[in-house]
């Protein structure tokens, strides 16, 4: 009988452990817009919606540019190029949504200013992920505003990456997902909303920076435009 009890104990403990106490979401609904539809210097370092911080980093100088960061929108133009139109998602959002902008060079010399911050040690279940408009037209034609890039043809690809971080800093893995592939007689290029599974980054995640890489590279990185679009993110916080 003694054995049956501490085995019954033993498994109550084992269920307590692994059932979630506390289910959250950002979907950026929270995050109050300009009229302008999007905001990016007005940020000073970031931003939260629900209880996720989204970090950034806006330098005022030479009229304004970003170092790389997360950048609440609701803008929707899909046959617009180049930069003057990096704040739009290609495909039609549901309301508010995320921009995230990869500086390379800064990432290289500094530290990855386009990630978010979890309340605590967290399994990240999900995010919704798209091309912007600002990308995929560069992609698709080479227009990119600046004649920096070409289209995409046979074997190119271009892939984000979400890598995870626990509170100690310590990478736990890392999830990618093709925004563009032409590998294999492919011609994919991603026109719609996505649901990129993250739990594998497992259950301590503290930190998810976001980056990108692909094959159209130049003597300063990448050619193609390092920008994706995000929304609900999905997670769970164990007891």
């Amino acid at each position: 009988m003694k054995k049956f009890i501490a085995l019954a104990s033993l498994i109550v403990m084992m269920v307590a452990c692994t059932v979630p106490y506390y289910y959250g979401n950002a979907d950026f609904e929270d995050v109050p817009l300009p009229e302008t539809g999007y905001m990016d210097e007005g940020l000073l370092g970031g931003f939260k919606s629900g209880d996720i911080l989204f970090t950034s980093e806006w330098v005022s100088e030479f009229g304004g540019y970003s170092n790389g960061g997360i950048y609440p929108s609701n803008l929707h133009d899909s046959l617009t190029t180049g930069i003057l139109n990096q704040y739009s998602s290609y495909p039609k959002p549901e309301g508010h949504f995320a921009v995230v902008h990869y500086n390379d060079y800064i990432a290289s010399t500094e530290k990855n200013k386009a990630a978010f911050i979890l309340p605590e040690p967290t399994v990240v279940e999900y995010v919704k992920v798209a091309n912007s408009t600002y990308t995929y037209w560069a992609i698709k034609t080479g227009d990119d505003g600046f004649g920096s890039c070409r289209a995409y043809k046979d074997g190119d690809w271009f892939k984000v990456t979400f890598t995870g971080y626990n509170a100690c800093g310590e990478n736990v893995g890392s999830v990618d997902y093709y925004l563009a592939d032409f590998r294999e007689g492919k011609s994919f290029i991603e026109e719609s909303w996505a649901y990129v599974d993250l739990s594998t980054l497992g259950r301590c995640v503290n930190k998810v920076e976001i980056s990108f890489s692909g094959t159209d590279i130049g003597e300063y990185g990448l050619n193609t435009p390092t920008y994706c679009v995000i929304d609900e993110i999905g997670y769970r916080i164990y007891d």
